[in-house]
């Protein structure tokens, strides 16, 4: 079933506050794959199935520490809308993120912000021989609430927070 439909400036602002908050952090812009509907001269490629799989099957394989993976937007039980037009299953995800770790066992951080977002967790559950942190902004069947233009939202809030520490 479906779940909320998020103001697409909501999202763009959730994904720019997530951006600033990985550079405070210390990570940098070439340790960063932006992918976004804004045009801002940061965003390296569109949201697209095509693009995603490529920053996880090639893109990091440059970086040997570790993956976080930052997913804010539209999502529905069992797909996360990536664009209008396409959708990522958690099948696809979790095969791509396997692949990924089998070759180079790194830890792996995900984290949803998506109505519906806790559906993922049962399918991109981690082997023994795989490290995951998986972090959901919702319950499987809970609608994603960015309110007041996404100031109030689940990477409002921690995004914020990152940006204050």
């Amino acid at each position: 079933s479906p779940g909320a439909t998020i103001d697409q400036d909501a999202i763009d602002y959730n994904t720019h506050l997530a951006y600033q908050s990985l550079l405070i952090q210390g990570y940098s812009d070439e340790t960063i794959y932006l992918m976004a509907s804004y045009q801002y001269n940061t965003v390296d490629n569109d949201a697209t199935h095509q693009n995603i799989e490529y920053a996880i099957k090639n893109w990091a394989k440059d970086n040997d520490a570790e993956l976080v993976l930052y997913l804010i937007g539209n999502g529905h039980s069992h797909y996360f809308d990536l664009n209008p037009q396409e959708l990522l299953s958690a099948s696809d995800l979790n095969s791509w993120l396997d692949d990924f770790q089998n070759e180079l066992s790194v830890d792996l951080t995900l984290i949803m912000d998506s109505s519906q977002s806790g559906h993922f967790i049962s399918h991109l559950k981690s082997t023994d021989d795989q490290k995951r942190i998986i972090i959901c902004s919702t319950s499987e069947n809970q609608n994603a609430l960015f309110l007041s233009k996404g100031l109030i939202s689940f990477s409002g809030f921690s995004g914020r927070k990152f940006k204050m520490e």
